[in-house]
């Protein structure tokens, strides 16, 4: 029995979301220093927007690598797709 097989489902749901969570807020954490500690003659209109488009992006490419890692179920190899 490895530490997998150890932890109920209802445990594992919740450190994944607390992995989630803690990701989320590295990332809004970033994006907000960024903003709060860089010189405010420096944000024009267009760094602004592009900022905006990285954080946004950023956030989605980080929930959808956390995904794949932790929620995504593996295919056994030589099974057909089920429905």
């Amino acid at each position: 029995m490895g530490a997998r097989d150890m932890v109920d489902d209802k445990e594992r749901s919740r450190l994944v979301f607390t992995i989630f969570i803690l990701a989320d807020a590295l990332v809004t954490s970033n994006f907000t220093a960024l903003h709060v500690l860089s010189d405010p003659n420096m944000w024009t209109l267009e760094v602004n927007i592009l900022s905006w488009l990285v954080y946004i992006g950023v956030l989605i490419a980080v929930n959808i690598w956390l995904y794949y890692v932790y929620l995504k179920k593996p295919r056994i190899q030589g099974h057909p797709v089920s429905p």
